[in-house]
């Protein structure tokens, strides 16, 4: 199984997940019966992850060409 640096695309999959899943507490959220603000608190801590994960996928890019 390659590791994370020989495989950046895995970050990239991890970003995308974390954007979706951040629409989808923004979405169902207020149907379980969250407060407001402790959605967009979530949501917003999930949507953090998103560039985290993009900068990883672009570090493991850049190792594995070097």
């Amino acid at each position: 199984m390659p590791t994370p640096k020989e495989n950046p695309k895995r970050w990239y999959l991890t970003m995308l997940f974390c954007v979706v899943l951040s629409f989808i507490v923004l979405a169902i959220g207020p149907s379980l019966g969250y407060p407001p603000d402790a959605i967009r608190d979530i949501a917003l801590w999930i949507g953090l992850l998103a560039p985290t994960a993009a900068i990883m996928g672009v570090r493991a890019e850049l190792l594995k060409k070097g």
